[in-house]
């Protein structure tokens, strides 16, 4: 069975510039550097592959699905991870909520089952909601 999990926040931060670090793909490690230590785009077989090492040290890879300039949509799958689920589906959407201000819905579904549905479901809102805060902290102390 499918489950979900959504965190949505606003942030400072221009609209254009916050979807343009998030529509690279490759740059995860710059902007949430409190989790992530490398990070990197690769083609394989025609698909967009990111491979990225945690802090922690475990490993990811995930499957860029689809990136949306015109819907400011970011979706990937990530099929290679430490989490006691399957299917994990993530999506970030950014919407424009003033000049200076940016909305951001990060969702994910996954399968899990039994205690591992809560399991997973807070470990995704963490990291969700601490790669917001330190995409904002990033794009507040940006001097480029």
């Amino acid at each position: 069975m499918k489950h979900s999990t959504t965190v949505k926040q606003v942030i400072s931060g221009k609209t254009e510039i916050i979807w343009e670090t998030i529509s690279q793909g490759g740059i995860v490690h710059k902007w949430f550097s409190t989790a992530v230590q490398s990070c990197q785009l690769e083609k394989v077989n025609g698909q967009t592959i990111r491979f990225c090492t945690m802090k922690d040290g475990s490993k990811l890879k995930e499957r860029i699905i689809e990136v949306s300039n015109e819907a400011r949509l970011f979706t990937y799958t990530v099929f290679e991870h430490p989490l006691p689920a399957s299917e994990i589906l993530t999506t970030m959407k950014i919407e424009n909520v003033g000049s200076e201000s940016t909305s951001i819905t990060w969702t994910a579904e996954f399968a899990a089952s039994g205690a591992n549905i809560s399991i997973v479901d807070n470990i995704l809102q963490e990291t969700f909601m601490e790669g917001i805060e330190s995409l904002e902290s990033w794009h507040l102390t940006r001097k480029d």
